[in-house]
């Protein structure tokens, strides 16, 4: 499960995201209740055509007892940090702008946003992060 969970990470990362959803589909097909999965895949829904599942599925998570919104707002800040120095700015900007919709938003993240709308250079983007 976690072989999957790396492989469909790198495959977001790469730009492949029907291939990562699809990955992550199968791993929490096997077992629903993988919290990091479930992150995996909202993040994954959220950068391909799938935003309102991705943005269902983070309000599903914050609904668990053992996940908090902050944390999920680190963890969504850090995956857009990791998309915007692979130059996939526009899985990027899906990705925080679905956490600020889903309300699970961090002024790190909201930051973060700020500066993806602001500039066309992601040189100097991945500069500033």
């Amino acid at each position: 499960k976690e072989a999957g969970l790396n492989y469909s990470t790198c495959k977001l990362y790469m730009g492949e995201v029907e291939e990562s959803i699809s990955v992550l589909e199968e791993i929490i097909n096997i077992d629903p209740d993988y919290l990091s999965g479930q992150f995996k895949l909202a993040t994954a829904y959220c950068c391909g055509k799938r935003r309102k599942e991705g943005i269902n599925l983070f309000n599903k998570l914050k609904s668990q007892e053992n996940i908090q919104s902050a944390g999920l707002a680190v963890a969504c800040h850090a995956i857009a940090k990791k998309l915007l120095r692979a130059n996939k700015n526009d899985y990027a900007a899906l990705l925080l702008e679905s956490a600020i919709e889903a309300d699970i938003a961090d002024k790190d993240l909201l930051t973060l946003f700020s500066e993806c709308n602001k500039t066309g250079n992601n040189s100097e983007l991945i500069a500033k992060i």
